[in-house]
């Protein structure tokens, strides 16, 4: 399955928090119509794609692990999937290689599950969430990785000196006086499991490629020309 971004200032999450991706700014005709035809291009492979004006690729990737049974490979660059990570589930990214949950938790102290509440407290300024002004990640870090979730880290502040956050600190003031934005920023990072899909469970395994659709699809974005010359190298290999 590949999953497409339709939802630019149309997520849920912008109805949520104005600021959402507020500083991203919206793509032009050419990106738009590059996106169509990519789209065109998977689905005359025999590969299913999915979108959602409401629901971002992440939510959508979200769901399909959520319902999967089987082994399940994720291939992004997206940091934000990290949360999906457990036991047979992977991420693969071009610059990190494969991305386990084993490997998560060597790495950040806590479970993949709980990557949300780290990112609402440090924040992510790829999305335009700010987080808690002056938690910085290594204090999020320790902060999750010792108490766990929101609730958790707001249920122990008595116990906050313990993960390097000073009782009269202005991290600790800053903390409770920011609980609300954290715990909404928490809901802008968690992706969301139960999107409105469409399809048939049949439609997850890879089709027979249309020859006569991907071809219309090539000579309609001009690159015909170029996939058929590739083609006839590798034969020639």
């Amino acid at each position: 399955v590949v999953a497409f971004d339709e939802s630019l200032n149309t997520c849920f999450r912008n109805a949520l928090y104005q600021g959402y991706k507020a500083d991203r700014p919206l793509p032009d005709a050419n990106i738009l119509y590059q996106l169509q035809v990519c789209r065109r291009i998977t689905a005359a492979l025999g590969i299913l794609t999915l979108a959602h004006a409401q629901y971002e690729a992440d939510d959508i990737i979200a769901t399909l692990v959520a319902r999967a049974r089987r082994p399940v490979a994720i291939y992004s660059r997206d940091k934000d999937l990290l949360q999906l990570l457990r036991g047979g589930v992977t991420l693969a990214t071009p610059v990190a290689g494969v991305r386990t949950q084993s490997e998560f938790v060597r790495a950040y102290g806590f479970s993949p599950a709980l990557f949300p509440d780290f990112q609402a407290l440090q924040g992510d300024s790829v999305d335009n969430i700010p987080g808690v002004p002056g938690v910085g990640a290594k204090t999020a870090q320790r902060l999750v990785a010792r108490f766990g979730s929101l609730e958790a880290i707001y249920a122990s502040v008595a116990d906050w000196p313990a993960a390097g956050v000073g009782s009269h600190s202005r991290q600790a003031h800053s903390l409770l006086a920011h609980r609300s934005q954290a715990l909404l920023f928490r809901q802008l990072t968690r992706l969301r499991r139960r999107t409105p899909l469409d399809y048939a469970t049949r439609q997850l395994q890879m089709a027979a490629p249309c020859s006569t659709a991907l071809r219309t699809a090539l000579q309609r974005a001009g690159l015909w020309n170029h996939f058929a010359a590739a083609v006839q190298r590798l034969e020639r290999c």
